[in-house]
C-alpha cells in the first residue's frame, strides 16, 4: 500500500511497501527517478542521495552499530575547521586529526598536515603485519620516492631514497649497514667517538677491505 503526496503536476511522492516486500520505501514519481530511500525489516536504512546533518545537534551510533561509507566522507566544518574531519575532537587542525582528549592543549600545530594524531601522554602509531611493513613517500612521479620498510621474518628495518634505492639497513643485532659514504661535518666540538663494550672499555676501530 502506499501513501501519495501529490502536486499540481505529475510528479508525485510515494510513501509505503510493495505488496510482496517487507521494505518500507521512499519513492518519487515519475517511475525513472526510483526508490530515493528504503527502510528494511532488519531496521537497515538506505539513501539514493546525500545525507547532510546540519545544526548544533549530536548524531549517535549505537557501540554495536557500524557506520559504512561507500563514497566519500567528510566534514562540514566552518571557519578553521572547513572540510575536516576530527575523531575525538570538534576543533580539527587537519584533514584529519585523531585526538584522545576533547581540548588540545598544543599552542600550536604544523603547517601543511593532511593527518594528527594527538593525546595528552603517550601518543602513538601502530603498523601490525607479518610480512614487509613500509611506510612509503611519494610524488607526482610515482609513490616510492623514498620508504622505511620493517621486515618481521628478519626483524631488520631498512631507508631507502631516490625512487627506493637502499640506503641504509639496521639488522636484527643493530648491525648498521650503509649503502654509501657515511660523512661527519665538523660543527664546534664535534667528533667520532667509538666505544667498545669489554671491560677494558678499550676503544676499537678496525678497517677492513
Amino acid at each position: 500500500s502506499w501513501l501519495e503526496y501529490e502536486k499540481e503536476t505529475v510528479d508525485q511522492w510515494l510513501v509505503g511497501t510493495e505488496s510482496n516486500e517487507t521494505d518500507f520505501q521512499w519513492y518519487f514519481s515519475p517511475t525513472s527517478a526510483g526508490t530515493k530511500m528504503r527502510l528494511t525489516n532488519a531496521g537497515n536504512l538506505t539513501v539514493a542521495g546525500t545525507v547532510t546533518v546540519s545544526g548544533t545537534g549530536t548524531t549517535t551510533i549505537a557501540s554495536s552499530g557500524n557506520v559504512q561509507v561507500g563514497g566519500k566522507f567528510w566534514s562540514f566544518g566552518t571557519g578553521s575547521y572547513s572540510g575536516k574531519m576530527g575523531l575525538g575532537t570538534y576543533q580539527p587542525q587537519a584533514k584529519v586529526h585523531i585526538s584522545e582528549v576533547p581540548t588540545s592543549t598544543a599552542t600550536s600545530y604544523p603547517p601543511y598536515i593532511g593527518l594528527i594524531i594527538e593525546d595528552n601522554g603517550v601518543t602513538g602509531l601502530g603498523f601490525i603485519g607479518t610480512g614487509e611493513t613500509p611506510i612509503y613517500f611519494g610524488d607526482r612521479d610515482g609513490y616510492n620516492a623514498g620508504n622505511i620498510t620493517y621486515a618481521h621474518a628478519s626483524n631488520s628495518m631498512t631507508f631507502a631514497t631516490d625512487g627506493g634505492v637502499l640506503a641504509l639497513t639496521l639488522d636484527s643485532s643493530q648491525n648498521a649497514t650503509f649503502a654509501g659514504d657515511v660523512t661527519v661535518l665538523s660543527a664546534g666540538n664535534s667528533k667520532v667517538r667509538i666505544d667498545s663494550s669489554d671491560d677494558a672499555g678499550d676503544a676499537i676501530l678496525e678497517l677492513s677491505s
